[in-house]
């Protein structure tokens, strides 16, 4: 009697393995099934438009891009004019140097 119940307990516990394996498959497949329908379903339809797109929002201000252009110009002008400042040094030596001899020819007399 023993020899029959190994290889029939064996085959019952491979054929629940079986089972659970192919039940677990086929749930697994109807699920990603569903799911791919759901996708596609989804693809398929036309998409919701909401706001427009932020280039169509933007309102052209023709005096607004003429004083922003004007602005950005005078500080342009204004930063180079910074950059190309020199002092006359020469000069302000010269006129340092008058004061100083009519101090020393006030300060003679």
């Amino acid at each position: 009697m023993s020899f029959f119940i190994g290889p029939i307990t064996g085959g019952l516990v491979a054929g629940a393995v079986y089972y659970s394996f192919s039940y677990s498959i086929e749930t697994r497949t109807k699920d990603l099934q569903a799911r791919f329908q759901n996708l596609n379903h989804q693809l398929n339809q036309p998409a919701v438009h909401g706001d427009p797109p932020a280039v169509n929002r933007v309102v052209y201000s023709p005096f607004r891009e003429m004083l922003k252009r004007r602005w950005n110009e005078e500080v342009a002008a204004g930063f180079s004019a910074v950059q190309n400042f020199e002092v006359p040094w020469q000069r302000i030596q010269s006129t340092w140097e008058q004061v100083r001899e009519k101090a020393k020819s006030v300060g003679q007399q």
